[in-house]
């Protein structure tokens, strides 16, 4: 970022800071890399536009997950076999996204409708975007660094907590997982229990924390740092 705000126009920088966005928001969401990768820019703009039915059942919560609901944005999209998915943004990474959006004159043909747009036309591929980091990041086995792997570490990593059925259920069908089929979620929309609940879930497994949260359930998970340095603790690495 602090290089595109010297040089706009650097080619070299915009497809870079598009690469290593498309990688950090594939790994903290633990989502399939072609779905993120095919995100369309009116998607994306429509989900930043505000939590409307989130602020209808703001009395229902608690001061976290109102903090958490400020502090994470949802965005919706047609995923893998026409299904609906979802993906949950930090502020860092929104105002990193914002960023790219704000550069796409510049770098992106007109006519190009994808957030993640490559230079020639099309779409950035995820699986490259997480080759690429995993790589440079210094990962002892960067091959095992995979959507797939990173999927089935949250399936592994779950079964750690003691997750009610309804908890399982909302877990499951955010990440597209067929662990319970027939059983919904009624008491809140999926957006409010998204934003409030899985948040810290995928916080505290991009801190490594989850193996010490053993037989928690998502509500008594704390907060991924005590101190609520949102700050320092949800800082993008790219």
């Amino acid at each position: 970022m602090k290089q595109l705000t010297l040089e706009p126009r650097n080619k070299k920088s915009y497809t870079q800071f598009t690469l290593n966005l498309l990688a950090a928001v594939i790994v903290f969401n633990r989502r399939r890399a072609g779905e993120v990768s095919r995100l369309k820019l009116k998607d994306y703009l429509n989900g930043i536009g505000g939590n409307a039915v989130v602020q209808l059942h703001e009395l229902n919560m608690t001061q976290l997950e109102k903090t958490f609901i400020n502090f994470f944005s949802r965005i919706q999209f047609i995923g893998k076999h026409g299904k609906i998915v979802s993906i949950l943004l930090s502020k860092d990474v929104k105002n990193a996204l914002n960023k790219l959006v704000s550069l796409r004159g510049i770098h992106v043909a007109p006519e190009n409708d994808y957030l993640f747009a490559a230079g020639t036309g099309g779409w950035v591929r995820g699986w490259n975007s997480l080759k690429e980091v995993s790589t440079n990041c210094g990962a002892e086995r960067p091959e095992a660094l995979k959507s797939t792997n990173l999927r089935k570490h949250v399936a592994t990593s779950s079964q750690l907590l003691n997750l009610e059925n309804n908890e399982l259920d909302v877990l499951a069908k955010f990440m597209g997982h067929d662990i319970r089929t027939h059983n919904k979620y009624y008491r809140l929309p999926d957006e409010v229990v998204e934003l409030c609940k899985l948040t810290k879930f995928f916080s505290l497994l991009e801190d490594g924390k989850i193996p010490q949260m053993q037989g928690k359930n998502l509500d008594e998970l704390p907060l991924p740092d005590e101190e609520m340095e949102y700050g320092s603790k949800f800082k993008m690495r790219t």
